[in-house]
C-alpha cells in the first residue's frame, strides 16, 4: 500500500511537471484527478498524458 502511495504521489507531481512546462501553471483538480485515475487503471500512461496536454487547445493557443 505505501508503495502505491508513493507511486502515486510521484505520477501526480509528473502530471504537475507537464502542466507547468507545457501550459505554465498548475493543474485543476478535475484535470489532475482524471488524468491520475487514467494513468492508475492503464487507460494511459504518463507518455500519454504528457502527447495530450501539448496536443491540446489551450497548448495550441500558447504557442501562436
Amino acid at each position: 500500500q505505501e508503495a502505491k502511495n508513493i507511486r502515486n504521489y510521484d505520477t501526480e507531481i509528473e502530471i504537475r511537471v507537464f502542466y507547468m512546462e507545457i501550459l505554465h501553471r498548475e493543474p485543476d483538480q478535475l484535470g489532475l484527478k482524471n488524468y491520475l485515475l487514467k494513468i492508475m487503471s492503464g487507460e494511459m500512461s504518463l507518455e500519454d498524458v504528457k502527447n495530450e496536454i501539448q496536443n491540446s487547445d489551450e497548448a495550441r493557443n500558447l504557442q501562436s
